[in-house]
């Protein structure tokens, strides 16, 4: 079982951020106190957190990431986790989370499976399917799937403070599917929807029996309304970001309407941060879609008394700012050839959207013969073009949608240069340290080192050329950049021997080149996280020993005894994971220390901590 990355902080959407922060210390406190008669708790002393007695939760089954990001929580661990590509394991108690357009899978080892939605948060129980609860939701959405022909059991769960049914009716040869919505405003209501199989849904106080075709809405008193008309919104999607052109600001809404009821109208509701951008529309059923002009800004939209709300945001697209080259300019051939490699470079786009470049000659305003349509790289492409003069501009639009917001367009010539310029001095590196540390940021991703590469600005240099070489001089990467300074990716496999080399495209189209520097990798030793130095657990209590992750590791080597120069050891071992587990047996002062390994290089050691161990009470 694999953790990966950084300890993160859990997102929740900002009208439900101050519910959720009580309930989570409200429930601490609640632990506490249950914690003082249970053997296998949380203790908390002195604002430390240690472990009692703790034996290995019973495995539930396995949560899979499908798509953005998903953090996990084990409920005998106190740092939420980003879940990587594979799947993982979860128990009884652990904590799940998906952020804006995330989702994941859900299997349980009997067979059951279910799909979590975008910013959703569930607690899993220890219960069989049936009578309990399986699952707390506290916002966001569940859905869960039953096999046709097969022996389906009742699934349970708690939403909110309500434990609510799901009782599929038998008799159908169909697949089917149950969703359950927590409105993110006010964890008291809810909606559910069926698939194609029939559903009885119970609380304590109702019960409503529903077609594929119907739903139910709780709403904060607990009574549960059946929609004779099933209507599910398909856009804006809950948590999705709506990117709009400056020059047509709307958005498309958009539903699936079921069978009729003899409704002709829904009316549409929007509302955003402002009180004036309130807007109820009455629109026809069957049109499946309405399209609103709106401004930048936070939103939420539902079809009044027929869905719950989803939450979305409105962003209008602003092209990149170009770089180089620089209007006007004049690029000269390479020599004895009259073609000239010319670096492209503009402002990185927003996330989640993707430029586009277009180049064409100025006189007959067409793409030269051998110019590439697709663009790799966010923030520029280097083209080898003919002399001639030409226009370029850069665009950005959102994957899946074919409207592009252009900026203004820019000249460039690649020609003879008819006069003098300035010779410019080569670029330099001018880095405050010398070395790159392997010692992981709070942004920073442990399977991957993130190397900033600066130099001396070159003056009257329009854009620069960046080349990184690994150890027998090859070239990983090629990119162009409009600042003296770029970030590299490095991975494992190449942090022996890298280094770089700059070129400066001069505004008079000379290009300079510096020499070839190389880039020293520092292998930081793991920095120790708790327990605190001088910690005093009881004998018999499990300790957890936590660190920092590093950047590209493949083990640590943790070392645990009771002489300060480890000459007696009690703990040798390696660990893929930044935390390990000890149970000390007598009482007495024990050290600990922690270093890391990648690729058969080691770390220094990192600091030494203590643990003065006590008698059990």
């Amino acid at each position: 079982m694999s953790q990966s990355s950084k300890p993160s902080v859990l997102p929740v959407h900002g009208d439900t951020r101050e519910q959720l922060l009580s309930g989570l210390f409200i429930s601490v406190g609640l632990l506490g106190l249950w914690s003082l008669n249970q053997p296998d708790a949380l203790s908390f002393l002195n604002g430390n957190i240690t472990w009692l007695n703790t034996r290995p939760a019973h495995r539930l089954g396995t949560i899979t990431r499908k798509s953005g990001q998903v953090r996990h929580r084990a409920a005998d661990h106190p740092v939420w986790y980003d879940l990587g590509a594979l799947g993982q394991g979860v128990s009884a108690g652990d904590l799940i989370f998906t952020g804006n357009e995330s989702s994941a899978q859900l299997a349980w080892d009997g067979g059951t499976r279910a799909e979590i939605g975008p910013s959703s948060l569930i607690q899993l129980q220890d219960v069989p399917f049936g009578a309990q609860p399986v699952a707390r939701l506290t916002q966001g959405r569940i859905r869960f799937h039953f096999k046709a022909k097969a022996a389906i059991q009742p699934i349970s769960l708690k939403v909110g403070e309500r434990v609510v049914r799901l009782v599929p009716v038998m008799g159908t040869s169909a697949n089917g599917t149950a969703e359950i919505a927590v409105d993110p405003l006010d964890s008291r209501r809810f909606t559910v929807t069926p698939g194609r199989v029939p559903l009885d849904v119970l609380t304590d106080d109702a019960k409503v029996r529903l077609a594929p075709d119907q739903a139910a809405l709780a709403d904060s008193a607990g009574d549960l309304v059946m929609h004779p008309r099933l209507i599910s919104l398909r856009g804006p999607r809950d948590g999705e970001t709506v990117h709009i052109h400056p020059e047509r600001p709307e958005v498309n809404f958009s539903w699936k309407a079921g069978s009729s009821d003899g409704s002709r109208f829904v009316r549409l509701e929007i509302e955003g941060e402002a009180p004036e951008s309130r807007r109820e529309l009455e629109v026809e059923a069957k049109t499946e879609v309405a399209h609103v002009s709106l401004r930048d800004g936070a939103y939420r939209w539902r079809l009044k008394e027929r869905s719950p709300w989803q939450f979305f945001k409105v962003r209008t697209l602003h092209p990149p700012r170009i770089l180089g080259p620089q209007p006007g300019s004049i690029i000269a051939p390479e020599a004895k050839s009259d073609q000239a490699r010319v670096p492209f470079t503009w402002s990185p786009p927003e996330a989640g959207l993707r430029p586009k470049l277009e180049i064409v000659l100025q006189e007959s305003r067409k793409a030269p013969a051998s110019l590439r349509e697709s663009v790799p790289h966010p923030a520029g492409e280097i083209f080898e073009l003919e002399r001639g003069s030409y226009l370029w501009r850069v665009g950005v639009f959102r994957p899946g949608q074919e409207e592009v917001s252009w900026g203004p367009w820019s000249d460039f010539k690649i020609g003879e240069i008819l006069s003098s310029v300035e010779a410019a001095k080569l670029p330099r590196i001018e880095t405050p340290e010398a070395v790159v540390s392997t010692e992981l940021k709070e942004d920073g991703k442990p399977d991957q080192l993130r190397i900033l590469i600066r130099w001396k600005a070159v003056r009257l240099a329009t854009n620069y050329e960046v080349t990184i070489f690994d150890g027998k001089g090859s070239i990983l990467e090629r990119k162009p950049v409009g600042a003296p300074t770029m970030t590299f990716v490095a991975a494992e496999k190449d942090l022996a021997g890298l280094s770089y080399e700059v070129g400066a495209v001069l505004a008079s189209g000379k290009i300079v080149r510096s020499q070839r520097t190389p880039i020293r990798i520092d292998f930081s030793s793991p920095r120790l996280l708790y327990p605190k130095d001088g910690d005093s657990p009881a004998i018999g209590e499990s300790v957890t020993l936590a660190w920092k992750k590093t950047s590209l590791t493949q083990h640590y080597e943790v070392q645990l005894g009771t002489h300060p120069e480890f000459n007696r050891l009690l703990v040798n071992q390696r660990s893929q994971r930044n935390w390990t587990h000890f149970t000390p047996d007598a009482v007495g002062t024990y050290h600990w220390r922690v270093r890391s390994i990648t690729q058969g290089r080691k770390s220094a050691w990192s600091e030494t901590r203590t643990l003065e161990v006590r008698q059990a009470p």
